[in-house]
């Protein structure tokens, strides 16, 4: 972040927040779609949602991730997986709920937020 801040021309204007502050996220949002572009030309062929919502029978160790597959990841996962806890069904079957859960109600948390 702070190289990002020593960029030529992203400078902190007093007075106009907007033009200081818009430059700064398009940096950061360019940033980390490169970072994840480069995370997946590391990982195997095939994205989270192969394995999580197919009959993937394969060990999913390193898959590909989109961007929502990262916002899953890090701040829905868990919750998700602790709240299904006393569900008597395998870790397999919880894992596709949670998923299918997500891509069906992230969406429309976005479209609500945006109103």
């Amino acid at each position: 972040a702070l190289l990002l801040l020593t960029w030529p021309g992203l400078t902190w204007r007093e007075g106009s927040p907007l033009r200081s502050l818009l430059p700064i996220l398009v940096m950061l949002g360019a940033a980390c779609g490169l970072s994840l572009g480069w995370y997946n030309a590391l990982q195997d062929d095939h994205y989270l949602e192969d394995c999580v919502l197919s009959d993937w029978r394969q060990a999913c160790l390193s898959p590909r991730y989109r961007w929502y597959d990262v916002i899953y990841d890090f701040f829905f996962h868990e919750k998700c997986m602790l709240a299904r806890m006393g569900d008597p069904t395998s870790m397999s079957i919880k894992e596709r709920q949670c998923y299918a859960v997500f891509t069906a109600r992230f969406p429309q948390c976005i479209k609500l937020a945006g109103q």
